[in-house]
């Protein structure tokens, strides 16, 4: 006949089991929307592709550069610097996009925006780029 040690033994497995999969499945739910996050950065950057590659064209390109250059590199560091974010608090899959290649344009465009000296004080509103670009080295 059962005691009530058997019930609680019974009970905490119960509870346990039940805690272990509300664990498991968090974290998977958790690693799923990283994942689709990163997917959708991806959709965006492929969207993005003729303006990175103007923006690596204005990079190369000796300074000064036009207003419309400038303009252009600033739109494009805000965007990466956002992506950077999202990846720098684990809210996208940071692995996905360096398998596919984002991580290297996002510390390409950091390093030589880093050179021109006219754009230094718009590196300090690109913290999370920075971030980004020192730890994926």
């Amino acid at each position: 006949m059962p005691n009530d040690l058997d019930y609680f033994n019974l009970v905490a497995s119960v509870i346990a089991g039940g805690l272990g999969a509300a664990i498991i499945s968090i974290l998977f739910e958790q690693r799923q929307k990283r994942r689709e996050m990163a997917i959708q950065l991806v959709q965006a950057y492929l969207a993005k592709y003729d303006e990175i590659a103007r923006a690596k064209a204005i990079l190369l390109k000796r300074p000064p550069w036009n207003v419309t250059e400038t303009n252009w590199i600033l739109e494009m560091g805000d965007w990466l610097d956002f992506v950077s974010a999202l990846c720098n608090e684990r809210l996208a899959d940071s692995k996905l996009l360096e398998r596919l290649g984002m991580d290297k344009f996002i510390k390409y465009f950091y390093e030589h925006v880093a050179q021109v000296s006219e754009m230094l004080s718009f590196l300090e509103n690109w913290d999370n780029m920075k971030r980004f670009a020192q730890r994926s080295r």
